[in-house]
């Protein structure tokens, strides 16, 4: 029963004797999220839809409250039922 138990103690201590986690540069990421985030804003203010668009992945999906999710997806051939012209980018 004992070695069972001494067994069951070597194989967590093995766990914690991995490799640690890569140093972060705290002040650069943040640094990074900001410039992000004064471009985003810059796009909105602009109402450049492309350049918003290209803030998300490929697959990416964006959720409002209330609203139906926006993707990106091929840009559509035939115009919207009540004749408005559909956005840049493609935007389903």
């Amino acid at each position: 029963m004992r070695a069972v138990h001494f067994a069951g103690m070597l194989a967590l201590a093995g766990f914690g004797c991995g490799p640690s986690a890569p140093a972060v540069d705290a002040k650069a990421e943040e640094q990074a999220i900001r410039q992000l985030d004064d471009q985003w804003n810059a796009a909105m203010a602009k109402k450049d839809v492309e350049a918003c668009v290209n803030f998300y992945a490929s697959d990416g999906v964006a959720m409002w409250p209330n609203v139906t999710a926006a993707k990106r997806g091929p840009p559509r051939e035939k115009p919207n039922p009540d004749g408005r012209p559909h956005g840049r980018g493609g935007i389903v």
